[in-house]
């Protein structure tokens, strides 16, 4: 099968995959507004699990077809998070279950990676970092299109930089046709069966890397994501508030609430998020650096427009 074979298979595959689940989703995982919703009416999650049923279907067949590599295996070990999501959003699993199943996951990728044979003194830093971009990503998942479109171009540009797989072709076609159904205003939501699974995959991804220069170049490029929930996390922490409690006080679901749409917040961390990926292919770490760094201050810059970070919940 051609390099983009797998992508147009992916986009067929999503659209039929989408039409025999749909009425399931509607059905079954219809979710209300709460509070801190940036959201207005129900609305069914659990959409996600499209592009992660074609990503592993094409999944198995290159496995079967040239062999199980490491991207077909840790690809086939995060759809583990997707049944813990979608349980979770049926269900609401514990946080302690959700935790232990996330660092088996991170535990099993980095057992089948190249650090495979690594000091278990690093083991568990590298592990921490394995749980910590699963969460981040998830995170994120907040207002329509931000996430899909985000970790897109966060995907292509990895590919483009390294040519991983294929197999990310297939990913990121099915993202593609989900971005359409979450724009607002959203149809689905992805839901945690979708987002821990791209947590989880972008994890094996930065594992994937050739050096350690890959490694933080990948890892820049989902800064617009990353940052956002990091200095989140670290703002609550400083305000003695419980980081394990949901809340609406990320930097774009707080522009939301000052009066920004969802599409142009999304188009604001996917437009980002697309510079990062473009100066990774064409220049330095240094550089790729000092973008990075420049897109965060873009962030605190923004900021301004944003509701107080103390006022709501």
């Amino acid at each position: 099968m051609f390099y983009l074979e797998y992508f147009f298979i992916g986009l067929v595959l999503n659209l039929i995959i989408f039409k025999l689940l749909s009425p399931f989703l509607k059905s079954y995982f219809l979710i209300n507004p709460i509070k801190i919703s940036s959201h207005k009416k129900p609305t069914p999650s659990g959409a996600g699990l499209c592009f992660v049923i074609s990503t592993t279907i094409l999944t198995v067949y290159s496995g079967l077809s040239n062999g199980f590599s490491f991207v077909e295996n840790f690809i086939l070990l995060s759809t583990i998070l997707t049944l813990v999501g979608i349980l979770d959003d049926y269900f609401s699993l514990s946080r302690i279950f959700r935790f232990i199943v996330q660092l088996l996951v991170v535990s099993l990728i980095i057992a089948i990676s190249p650090f495979s044979g690594i000091n278990i003194i690093l083991l568990f830093p590298i592990c921490f970092f394995g749980v910590s971009i699963i969460n981040l990503i998830n995170f994120t998942d907040g207002i329509d299109g931000l996430l899909a479109g985000s970790i897109l171009v966060s995907l292509i540009g990895a590919n483009l930089y390294l040519s991983i797989s294929p197999l990310i072709l297939t990913l990121s076609a099915g993202l593609l046709i989900f971005l359409f159904l979450n724009w607002h205003p959203s149809k689905f939501f992805m839901g945690d069966a979708g987002s821990l699974f791209l947590g989880a995959v972008y994890f094996g991804i930065i594992l994937n890397s050739n050096n350690i220069e890959d490694m933080i170049r990948i890892f820049l490029l989902a800064t617009p994501l990353f940052a956002d929930t990091t200095f989140c996390i670290l703002r609550r922490f400083a305000c003695n508030e419980n980081i394990f409690k949901g809340h609406n006080k990320h930097l774009f679901q707080r522009l939301v609430r000052g009066g920004m749409s969802h599409a142009k917040v999304s188009i604001i961390y996917i437009g980002t998020s697309f510079l990062l990926a473009l100066v990774n292919y064409f220049f330095s770490l240094d550089i790729l650096i000092i973008f990075s760094i420049l897109v965060i201050s873009f962030g605190f810059y923004i900021d301004r427009f944003a509701v107080n970070f103390s006022s709501g919940k």
